[in-house]
């Protein structure tokens, strides 16, 4: 089994160290990955084969860092960031990362990709969460608010101009 402290662990480890995490509250609109302190992917919960086209097989037991260069990169615009973002999550753990990503297929989907540790209770770290959030509609809802702005703004600068 591997020691969930070792930090130093091998990519090629064969994961299995397995904790128990409660997922968060409407999660299963979402996409989540649950990393263990190994580095190890130890499950997947919600729309996460819908968000990234990737069943729970393909990344259960698989250590993140293999996983996001050999399964999980290709299915993003911005594969080389993906894949540089994990490295930066392995030297930096106690980081909280979110950003937003542009998945290959379909084209013009927007997702948020929110990743933070998890915090045992006695304080120390047992994990890392990844959500994944499909915001296409919510971008495609803040484009129109700015459009109707703009328009409104223009509406108003011509209203001005022709009380003149």
């Amino acid at each position: 089994m591997i020691n969930p402290s070792d930090n130093n662990s091998d990519i090629n480890t064969i994961c299995t160290y397995k904790p128990s995490f409660e997922l968060p509250a409407g999660a299963s609109n979402r996409g989540v990955l649950v990393i263990d302190t190994a580095n190890c992917i130890s499950s997947t919960a919600g729309r996460l084969f819908e968000l990234l086209g990737v069943s729970s097989e393909e990344l259960i037991g698989r250590n993140i860092e293999d996983a996001a260069k050999n399964v999980l990169k290709s299915r993003f615009v911005e594969a080389d960031d993906y894949e540089a973002s994990w490295k930066w999550l392995k030297d930096h753990p106690d980081a909280v990362l979110d950003e937003v990503l542009h998945p290959k297929e379909p084209k013009n989907r927007v997702m948020h990709r929110y990743s933070t540790p998890v915090m045992g209770k006695d304080g120390n770290q047992v994990g890392r969460i990844e959500i994944y959030s499909d915001i296409t509609k919510r971008r495609e809802l803040e484009a129109a608010v700015r459009s109707a702005y703009e328009e409104l703004k223009v509406a108003k600068d011509q209203l001005v101009q022709s009380e003149k």
